[in-house]
């Protein structure tokens, strides 16, 4: 079966939450920052909404993965340190 958008994504979610039994017990979901994650997530926090199983009404649904957030920190740290070595690199060898 393939999963064509993101709306179509949260319905499989969705009905795998009902499947298992933990509809009423999903606090919140923690994603990275795709795009298509925020959609996911938006779908599947209204249908849990509908049935009146969200505490705080959902509010608090969707976490960012602090590892995700933490990389692109650190890569972005990574790409304006490079340059910077590499300047004193080229400085020093002269």
């Amino acid at each position: 079966m393939g999963v064509d958008t993101s709306h179509d994504l949260a319905q499989i979610f969705f009905s795998l939450l009902l499947d298992w039994g933990i509809d009423r017990m999903i606090f919140s979901i923690t994603l990275d920052n795709a795009s298509a994650n925020e959609v996911l997530q938006k779908n599947l926090c209204e249908q849990l909404k509908l049935q009146n199983s969200l505490i705080c009404n959902g509010d608090y649904f969707h976490v960012r993965c602090s590892a995700h957030v933490f990389n692109i920190i650190v890569q972005e740290g990574l790409r304006v340190t490079s340059d910077a070595l590499h300047k004193i690199r080229e400085s020093s060898s002269m």
